[in-house]
């Protein structure tokens, strides 16, 4: 997969050292690092969301269970989209977020029906994943490993990092942040209270306020030189 983003920066020429931002979320955050590990001096910028470096913390017991049933309920045939939905959203974000009200609806609604109406308006038009898909890509994420040298070796490598994780996370362990936060030295460290592991639908404006905060800082770094 990594392979793949290298690929496609060279297709479209983006190729100069230090101008490429790279932000991952969840298993995205694990391709991003294997990206820094393989060629740092793309990057700018690394940031990386509810994510892990592997082989240190599994996944919490909520999400193994919430996965093993959404793809047991496909595969077998039992459990209507709206379960599906309504169990995702369980997994993803914390029970009382959901069940507040929505300070951005005009119509005074809660948070699940307005993720749930999103969910919804994807799942209409989102090709599904087939189940060998859906098993290569938890194969993927549990034996996705980067060792404490290749860690230490980004963290002096990429110009600017920062690291995102919601206390709720039920999907990647929050302690898996916390051991990133430990080898990646120099990278700042945003801790999200009760929230899950979809920052970005959770805290939107604010995760956009912080990426574009850690864009600034790297080219900043990158102008300094010594890269």
């Amino acid at each position: 997969m990594a392979k793949d983003v290298l690929e496609l920066l060279d297709h479209v020429g983006w190729t100069s050292e230090r101008t490429v931002h790279l932000v991952g979320v969840s298993m995205g955050g694990m391709i991003s690092l294997e990206l820094a590990k393989q060629q740092p001096t793309r990057f700018a910028s690394l940031t990386l969301i509810s994510t892990a470096p592997g082989r240190r913390h599994r996944t919490p017991i909520q999400g193994v269970a919430s996965l093993a049933r959404v793809l047991g309920g496909r595969i077998l045939g039992f459990d209507s989209d709206s379960y599906r939905l309504n169990r995702l959203m369980d997994t993803l974000f914390p029970q009382i977020w959901l069940e507040e009200k929505c300070e951005r609806d005009p119509k005074g609604r809660t948070n699940r029906e307005n993720i749930y109406e999103l969910f919804a308006w994807r799942y209409k038009f989102n090709k599904r994943q087939n189940v060998h898909g859906a098993m290569a890509q938890i194969k993927a994420a549990l034996t996705h490993h980067v060792s404490d040298e290749d860690l230490i070796r980004i963290d002096s490598s990429v110009p600017r990092i920062a690291i995102l994780t919601g206390d709720e996370d039920h999907l990647v362990n929050p302690r898996n942040s916390e051991y990133l936060r430990i080898k990646l030295s120099k990278a700042t460290y945003h801790h999200f209270e009760n929230t899950g592991h979809a920052i970005g639908l959770q805290h939107t404006t604010r995760l956009n306020q912080l990426l574009i905060q850690v864009f600034e800082e790297g080219e900043q770094e990158v102008r300094k030189g010594g890269w």
